[in-house]
């Protein structure tokens, strides 16, 4: 009897082991298969994304700079600024009684005024008017006073323009790349229709000494 009981032992035993080995390497295969079908799919994501990143890379970079220039990343005053003596300089208006307000915060957007007066012809006194509200940075005409100064006539004039601190998080690579909504659009296209500054950011010239901003 005893000499049947062990080899049966034995076998029982290794049945117990191929059991137990057999529970374990099924179950990393299971738990790479998982992975390899999450891997794929995050590798679709991403091809997917690049294929249409890549298709409209053009596109995408002209609204990229579009948004940046709405919206810099820092105060704007200078921007804006630039912006009022163009048109004044379009439309043959004399620019002065240049001040920059305190910079305020609202959440997360900044705002600046720029204050100045321009005098000249009327007709070009309100076209500037109206076209400071069609620049980049997005800008308000926050405050106008308008006087006759002989045949001419002076607006003093209050311009609000923004900015913003650029986003710090970021979705993940592996996120879908969702479709733009016809509001982003319809705003994208409102901002790309702006008129563009010159400058988003000033470029010191060495040996040129302390930059005068009202100077120019």
């Amino acid at each position: 009897m005893n000499a049947l009981l062990k080899p049966l032992l034995i076998v029982v035993a290794l049945i117990i082991v191929f059991v137990g080995a057999f529970n374990l390497v099924a179950a990393r295969i299971t738990s790479l298969i998982a992975e390899n079908e999450e891997a794929i799919k995050t590798t679709q994501t991403l091809q997917t994304k690049l294929s249409s990143l890549e298709s409209t890379q053009t596109q995408i970079s002209n609204y990229a700079q579009s948004l940046i220039a709405a919206l810099p990343a820092k105060n704007s005053s200078l921007i804006a600024l630039s912006q009022a003596k163009s048109l004044a300089a379009e439309n043959s208006l004399v620019l002065d009684n240049i001040s920059v307000g305190s910079e305020l915060s609202d959440a997360a957007i900044s705002h600046v005024d720029v204050i100045f007066d321009v005098t000249g012809a009327s007709q070009g006194v309100f076209s500037m008017i109206e076209a400071l509200s069609n620049v980049a940075p997005i800008s308000r005409v926050s405050k106008v006073k308008v006087t006759a100064v002989g045949a001419s006539h002076k607006a003093s004039v209050a311009l609000t323009s923004y900015w913003a601190a650029l986003p710090t998080q970021i979705s993940a690579v592996s996120d879908p790349l969702g479709d733009i909504s016809p509001q982003e659009q319809e705003l994208l296209n409102k901002l790309g229709g702006l008129r563009q500054p010159q400058f988003l950011e000033l470029t010191p010239t060495l040996g040129a000494g302390k930059i005068d901003p009202f100077s120019q």
